[in-house]
């Protein structure tokens, strides 16, 4: 749905009619007010939306590697050959740090982009 200006002049034109000022008045203050309440629930929303997007941005391996202490490790959605798979990074391997559900390990160089993996369902 669009917004029509010259709609809007008439319903308001005929919402008026004969008010007095002090209804015109609280009319305008009542639309000021929705107006006022929409843009404050737009901004909390597209924050909202900004912590989403940040939390599933692609990062280049040679920026950073996923978070995980030596002798640990961790499971992200990475890239290889252009495809986007599930792979866990031990930080313990310079050479071969990824490894897949099939126990194929990958070269540092064969992953180019990582992100954290969503948080499951409740």
């Amino acid at each position: 749905m669009t917004w029509n200006e010259k709609r809007e002049r008439i319903i308001a034109a005929a919402e008026l009619g004969d008010a007095t000022p002090r209804v015109s008045v609280d009319l305008l203050v009542d639309a000021r007010n929705r107006a006022f309440n929409a843009e404050q629930t737009a901004k909390k929303v597209q924050a909202e939306l900004d912590v989403l997007k940040a939390a599933h941005v692609w990062i280049k391996t040679s920026e950073r590697m996923p978070d995980a202490a030596d002798g640990s490790c961790c499971d992200v959605l990475a890239i290889i050959d252009g495809t986007a798979i599930v792979l866990n990074y031990t930080p313990d391997d310079s050479v071969h740090p990824w490894a897949d559900e099939f126990s194929n390990i990958y070269r540092a160089d064969e992953v180019t982009h990582w992100q954290p993996l969503p948080e499951a369902p409740k």
